[in-house]
């Protein structure tokens, strides 16, 4: 058994436990003769009138960029994105949306479902056509009675990884999560199921490996002690040999996940801006339940 798909199994005994065109630039060739004959100066100058010009400036990339690999870097960062899915996540996409109550989704990790609902069953098959991507949200819990309910602004966006049609006709999917998004606007459609226009632009930090890699090992080392009394006291078990071994990002999403928090602490911890930040408030929560509990547990003795 692979790794990974050992700590997949893990992760699932413990949730069922917790939880019952743009176009090409033309080249100067190809530019209409009209246009050879530039006149350079007067450019410079329409440049140059601008109050904050600077002469001497360079061009740079914004933050928020994506790399590909084709980037100077790619080997290195192990980046395997391609222009088109860097093109997709710059300008934003429209996507079906999964809106799953109690049960919230990170980058780098991976959410088992079953899909047994005709309307969900249908976005199963046209993802799979498509691109394989899927996104969940959480429904507003001011309006869940709704036949139409309000998302939550931020989800994530995941790739179908493994899929088995059973033969009640239902589908066992694993999705494994790649990048949060903002939702924009839902789109009218003939299908059955939702499907919104999101952006990617706030999030690219989750698709940079380095970010990924920003986190001391003493911190991780307090934070598996710490969840290991959490787990004792809600009676969780897991493999914590494997859960140890796994790298800083797929350990602290994969916990903010499968831990028995409310669904806004799991909002919370997903509309955090950066790996760091969702390290220290996924501490603060757990040390928040083990110190209500020794509490509660505390005064029932006296």
């Amino acid at each position: 058994m692979l790794f990974k798909d050992k700590l997949l199994l893990t992760l699932v005994l413990t949730i069922s436990a917790a939880l019952s065109a743009c176009s090409e630039p033309e080249s100067p060739e190809n530019l209409p003769a009209s246009n050879a004959s530039l006149d350079l100066a007067g450019v410079t100058a329409e440049i140059t009138s601008c109050e904050n010009a600077d002469q001497n400036g360079m061009a740079l990339f914004g933050d928020v960029h994506i790399h590909t690999r084709y980037s100077f870097d790619a080997a290195a960062n192990s980046t395997g994105t391609t222009p088109e899915d860097a093109h997709r996540y710059a300008r934003g996409e429209e996507i079906p949306i999964f809106p799953l109550s109690n049960a919230i989704f990170f980058p780098n990790t991976v959410m088992p479902l079953n899909i047994f609902e005709p309307r969900y069953k249908q976005m199963i098959e046209d993802a799979l056509d498509k691109n394989k991507f899927i996104g969940m949200a959480q429904p507003n819990l001011q309006n869940l009675q709704s036949e139409k309910p309000d998302l939550f602004n931020i989800g994530c966006v995941g790739m179908i990884s493994k899929q088995n049609k059973t033969s009640q006709g239902t589908y066992l999917v694993n999705l494994e999560g790649l990048v949060r998004f903002k939702v924009i606007k839902e789109v009218k459609t003939k299908k059955m199921y939702r499907t919104y226009k999101v952006s990617y632009t706030e999030f690219s930090a989750d698709l940079d490996e380095n970010a990924k890699k920003e986190i001391d090992d003493q911190s991780l080392i307090e934070l598996i002690d710490k969840t290991k009394k959490f787990f004792k006291m809600f009676q969780l078990s897991t493999d914590w040999s494997v859960i140890e071994k796994v790298e800083p990002s797929q350990l602290i999403n994969s916990l903010s996940m499968i831990c028995p928090f409310t669904s806004v602490e799991k909002q919370r911890l997903l509309e955090t801006s950066s790996l760091q930040e969702r390290n220290s408030i996924l501490n603060q929560i757990i040390n928040f339940y083990v110190l209500s509990n020794t509490t509660d547990s505390h005064k029932k003795i006296h």
